[in-house]
C-alpha cells in the first residue's frame, strides 16, 4: 500500500494538544477526500500512525460536514 500525503500521529509533539491534533486530522481527511483518495487506505494508515477509529471515524464525519458547505 502506498503512502498517501503526511501521515502524522496524534502523539506528535508538534500539535500542542489533542484538540489542534484533531483538528488537523480532520483538515488531512478533508484534503483526502477532496482528492478522491480511497477511504479504506487513508483510514488503515491512520489507524497505523497510532489514530483510534473512533477519532478517524469523528473527523470523517465532520470533513464531509465542512465539505458540503
Amino acid at each position: 500500500m502506498a503512502q498517501i500525503g503526511n501521515i502524522f500521529s496524534p502523539a506528535m509533539p508538534k500539535y500542542g494538544n489533542q484538540e489542534e491534533a484533531f483538528e488537523k486530522l480532520v483538515e488531512y481527511m478533508k484534503n483526502s477526500l477532496e482528492k478522491g483518495q480511497n477511504e479504506k487506505q487513508v483510514i488503515t494508515l491512520l489507524v497505523k500512525s497510532g489514530w483510534t477509529r473512533r477519532d478517524i471515524d469523528r473527523a470523517i464525519r465532520k470533513a464531509r460536514l465542512s465539505a458540503k458547505k
